[in-house]
Formats: structure tokens, sequence, C-alpha cells
């Protein structure tokens, strides 16, 4: 019976996602104890806030700064991708060999690069006897995530095997999976079934999400969605943004365009297999779990560096449409659902490309190299 140690860090939400997806498959599989921990958790508060923050401000409100970064630092040899290694060395995680002392797994998993490298030092010192597997939670392969005691990488595309393969990464410890997410989405769901559990009762269902797009934006897209459709049922998630919520109560739909509005919801997988048409941003996360419910996506606003890899992913794959600009969202989204057979085109690619049981793959495959 195994000891899973998997560590996250809590820099958005999709590394916290695939983290708690692998604990669940790791379960099912039979592990005899799961831990899954923030690694940012282990170290100065100082750092935490520094290293959260300004990757939101950079991210968010600095895009063309933050792609500057994201490129320039995509190379190992740069003075640049040396500081920020040396950085998190010397001020990052400094508890976490106390918790894998205290925890002592068979196995630790990282979807994040922060403990992968500060452990890899550990590996490098002779300290830590544990294989170290790290799992690349977006569409690229990043210099950041590469590590030379890393034992094994799982990665969600053969072109992020051949990126990480460039940087010097042998191909024979690199694993295609598809990224890690909710074992659950495996499970087939019917979509008529699922909009009369929801009472959606009008078609096409367009569902819009507002994780990562400012609340002006969502306001403007869903009034031309709601224009735009012609008819249908439009459901806008606002998720946690309780000031993106507040800010589209007092939009209504049509009598042919049902709207409504949501808060956090539970029920989101119930949303994407209900939908013909999702719009959302392009974190690898929700984009894999569009794709393994066979949705078509539109993906919006993609943040330079790693969203723009996971959108140009989707669109290549056939699986779904990039818009830059907001504005053009609603008019793509009325000549999709006008063209059933782009439509049923774009539903195929997602079929070919989700990878619904990556967790229970990785899982697997984690647990016979370590028995």
């Amino acid at each position: 019976m195994s000891r899973i140690l998997i560590l996250h860090a809590s820099v958005g939400t999709g590394h916290k996602t695939a983290a708690r997806a692998l604990a669940r498959a790791f379960e099912l599989r039979g592990a005899a104890q799961v831990w899954c921990e923030d690694a940012l958790d282990y170290g100065p508060s100082i750092y935490r806030q520094f290293y959260v923050n300004s990757y939101i401000e950079l991210s968010e409100k600095a895009p063309v700064l933050w792609s500057y970064f994201y490129e320039r630092s995509d190379r190992d040899d740069t003075k640049l991708t040396k500081d920020l290694r040396t950085l998190m060395d010397r001020f990052g995680v400094a508890e976490l060999d106390e918790l894998v002392d205290r925890c002592r797994p068979d196995a630790i998993v990282c979807t994040h690069f922060l403990p992968v490298n500060m452990l890899g030092r550990e590996k490098r010192k002779g300290r830590l006897p544990q294989p170290l597997y790290c799992i690349v939670t977006d569409y690229n392969g990043h210099v950041f995530w590469v590590n030379s005691y890393a034992d094994r990488y799982f990665v969600a595309s053969p072109k992020a095997a051949f990126m990480l393969a460039q940087r010097g990464v042998h191909p024979s410890i690199i694993s295609v999976t598809g990224i890690p997410i909710d074992p659950a989405i495996a499970e087939p769901k019917d979509r008529e079934i699922t909009q009369h559990k929801h009472h959606i009762a009008r078609s096409p269902v367009v569902t819009l999400m507002g994780g990562g797009i400012d609340v002006d934006t969502m306001r403007q897209m869903t009034v031309g969605l709601i224009e735009e459709m012609g008819e249908g049922s439009l459901m806008v998630v606002a998720g946690r943004n309780e000031e993106l919520e507040a800010a589209l109560r007092d939009l209504h739909g049509t009598p042919k365009v049902d709207l409504r509005v949501l808060g956090f919801v539970d029920y989101l997988d119930d949303l994407v297999a209900a939908s013909d048409l999702v719009v959302t941003k392009a974190g690898g996360l929700i984009v894999s779990e569009v794709m393994a419910r066979h949705t078509p996506m539109v993906v919006v606003e993609p943040i330079p560096g790693q969203e723009e890899w996971n959108a140009d992913h989707i669109v290549c794959a056939g699986a779904g449409l990039q818009v830059r600009l907001p504005e053009m969202v609603p008019l793509l989204v009325h000549n999709l659902l006008a063209d059933p057979a782009r439509l049923q085109a774009l539903r195929e690619g997602a079929q070919r490309e989700g990878q619904p049981r990556a967790a229970f793959t990785v899982a697997e495959q984690i647990l016979h190299e370590i028995s």
C-alpha cells in the first residue's frame, strides 16, 4: 500500500485543481494514504505574498510585461532564469523538507514547478530518496518545469513533450497523458438529461465562464450574447467573484433567450456537459475539462504566455476557436450556432483531444513504478 505526497502552489486555481484530481485518483486506485499540500504554506509568508501577487499583477494588469518576462525566462542560459532559480532556492519553501520527513511518502508528485525545483535541490544533495514526479499543467513545456532530478514528467500533449526534450529532458522519462482532471469527468453524461436535471428548457445552450475576465468585459459579452444568440439558454458563471455576479444581476433575457447568472456552483461539469458551446479563458485545467466533455469552445483574451499556448493548442486540435477581442465573441457564437456542421466538427475535435482519464493514467503509472 503506497503513501503519496502531492504538492501544488496556490498561483491561480489550476495547479490545486490538478492536485486534488490526482489525490482522488490515487485514492480510487488503492493508495494507502494521500496528502495534498500547498508548497507555499511551507515557507516565509512574505515570499508567498510576493510570489502570488507578482504573478497576478503582471499577468492580469500588465500582460505585455508578463509576455516579455515569460518569453525571456523560457531559456535556461539567461541570467534572468538563473537568478530566478537562485531566488527560489534561497527564499522558497524552507519547511518543505520537514513535511516530507513527517509524511514519509513513497512518491512525491508536483503539479507546480516550484516544489519540483525545491525538492530537486534536495535530491541533488542526496537527501531525498523518493521518486519525484512532475505534472505539467499547461499545453507547453516552459523551462521552469525542467529539473535534472525529476524522475518523470507527465505532460498534456506531444508538443509539450517535444519542448521538454528540446530543453534536455530525456524522452524516456516523458509520458503524454493529458492534464489530470476530476476523475468523475470520466463518467459519461447525456446532454439532454443533464439539461433537464438543471431545468434548462431552451436549446442551444451556451455557458460563459467569468474566471479571469474583468467585470466590464463580462457585461459587454453577456449583453452581446443575449442580442446575437437568437434563441436558447445563456448560462453565465461568475464563480466566487461576487462583484461580477452583482454587476450582471440587472440583466434580463428575452422571450427567446433565457439568461441565468450564477455565482459559485458545484455542478460546473454538469453545465459543460449540458452546453452546446462554452466561452472561457484558456487555463490548462478548464480547457482540459471542457474537451473531456467533448464540448466545443470559444477561447477569449488568453493571457500572454501559457494561455496563448493553450489557446493555440485548442485551435490546432480543432476543438475550438480563439478570439482576442471580446467584442467579437457574440458574433462568433451566433455564426457557430447557425452552422451545425462546423459546431459538430469542433465537437469531434474536442472528443479526439480530450483526456477524461488523465488523472487515472498518471496515478496508475506512478503506483506501478513504485510497487
